[in-house]
């Protein structure tokens, strides 16, 4: 007990890196910690840990331990007459194994290398604790808590020996993809790095595709439908632009899958792929003169298959409109960049 949630409180064969080291959170929604599957056992040891490499010279190095973290606090029933609830890492390392068997016996090709790397790339974030941004890990949950169904369908896709990036790793395994597109098939490419030139790459699903904008922070899903129509009007070099979000079932649209764009949106209506394009545009009677200067605003904005429900003029001056034409007065000099944002819902 003298290591109970100690830094470096990891030894054993739990140090070496071949090993998997495994920390507890509780299974159970009802334990005193505020925020369940969020905060560790308070007996799962935590790293880093510092192995003695050469005895002689007495050379040390650190090791980033925890590897994940599984859930304990779980009924069980069985021989040995363990206890129920089962607790601690006697139990949550039995589930993290469950999960490796699994993965193995659906695809017996892949290494216990790709094993690793597939339950650390789906792990998630758990809890307030600081995530290293170089080893992606935390002392107290290593690469985060497993997730049996993220690394399963990440396994899927290694045993088609296809290449990933982080950033497509990331949007694959997100919620909001999950949420919307159950089954979005394996890839059927690896990820073109260099697509449409330098600044953008893609990876084509068996339902769909993910694209990334090089230097943005998310890529987005776009489900087969809207893909084909997205590459069918020039893809990145559209008229509506790049994708400003995955696909999602837009309650403004009865519910049809729909990614919203630079300028516009194309959503599936169950049966065809419909691009609404969002172009805004506006004139103004006069664009200079003197004080105190009034001008008539025009809307000229261009859409498509879809309505205009809202209008958001920003004068440049600290005031905003929410009228289709506005006439505004300026009250003193200068120069003023106007912009009008428009809305479908």
């Amino acid at each position: 007990d003298e290591y109970i949630n100690q830094n470096g409180s990891i030894f054993g064969h739990s140090f070496f890196d071949n090993s998997i080291a495994v920390a507890a959170i509780s299974g159970q929604p009802d334990q005193p910690q505020n925020n369940t599957y969020e905060i560790t056992e308070d007996f799962s040891s935590m790293g880093p840990v510092l192995l003695c490499v050469d005895f002689e010279n007495q050379i040390f190095e650190q090791r980033n331990k925890p590897d994940l973290t599984a859930i304990d606090n779980v009924s069980v029933s069985g021989a040995f007459d363990f206890l129920t609830p089962f607790m601690g890492t006697s139990a949550s390392a039995p589930h993290l194994a469950a999960i490796v068997g699994l993965i193995k016996s659906s695809y017996p090709n892949l290494s216990n290398e790709q094993i690793k790397s597939i339950l650390n790339n789906t792990a998630i974030k758990v809890g307030p604790y600081d995530y290293n941004p170089v080893t992606n890990m935390s002392n107290e949950t290593g690469f985060g808590r497993v997730d049996a169904y993220n690394a399963l369908r990440i396994g899927r896709n290694e045993n088609e020996s296809y290449s990933y990036t982080q950033e497509f790793i990331d949007c694959y395994v997100s919620d909001e993809v999950r949420d919307v597109i159950h089954n979005p098939g394996p890839p059927v490419e690896d990820v073109n790095i260099n697509w449409y030139g330098t600044e953008f790459s893609k990876q084509k699903f068996q339902n769909g595709a993910i694209f990334y904008h090089k230097g943005q922070p998310n890529a987005f899903w776009l489900g087969e439908g809207i893909w084909n129509k997205w590459i069918e009007i020039n893809g990145p070099a559209s008229y509506i632009g790049l994708p400003l979000t995955n696909e999602i079932e837009d309650t403004y649209n009865n519910n049809y899958p729909t990614v919203y764009f630079h300028h516009g949106k194309i959503y599936w209506n169950g049966t065809e792929a419909i691009v609404c394009p969002f172009l805004a545009n506006f004139s103004a009677d006069v664009t200079e003169g003197s004080l105190p200067f009034t001008v008539q605003f025009s809307d000229e904005s261009l859409v498509q298959n879809a309505t205009i429900s809202n209008w958001l003029w920003d004068f440049g001056d600290g005031t905003t409109s929410t009228e289709t034409n506005p006439v505004h007065t300026y009250l003193s000099n200068g120069s003023f960049n106007v912009k009008l944002t428009i809305y479908d819902h």
